[in-house]
């Protein structure tokens, strides 16, 4: 089993939690995502921050930091669209 969990920690990335879970419209904010192997791109400039608003909008941010156990990510602010 301790081998096992070796190699998957050297060859996978895994997510294990993202805070804060929940954001607020206007609001400035970093996300931090926790898991493992995030030093096992093959060039860490590549790795990103990937936020999906709807099904239609994904903003793509690089990190702020990358540790083989974090991101901290610059999250994108989000505004009220108006309506009329």
């Amino acid at each position: 089993q301790g081998v096992i969990n070796s190699i998957l920690k050297r060859s996978c990335v895994e997510i294990l939690a993202v805070e804060p879970s929940s954001i607020c419209e206007g609001e400035t904010f970093q996300v931090v995502v926790r898991g493992n192997g995030f030093l096992h791109a093959r060039d860490e400039q590549q790795v990103l921050c990937s936020f999906r608003i709807n099904d239609t909008v994904t903003f793509m941010e690089r990190p702020l930091v990358v540790r083989d156990t974090f991101l901290l990510c610059p999250a994108p602010v989000l505004e009220k669209v108006a309506t009329s």
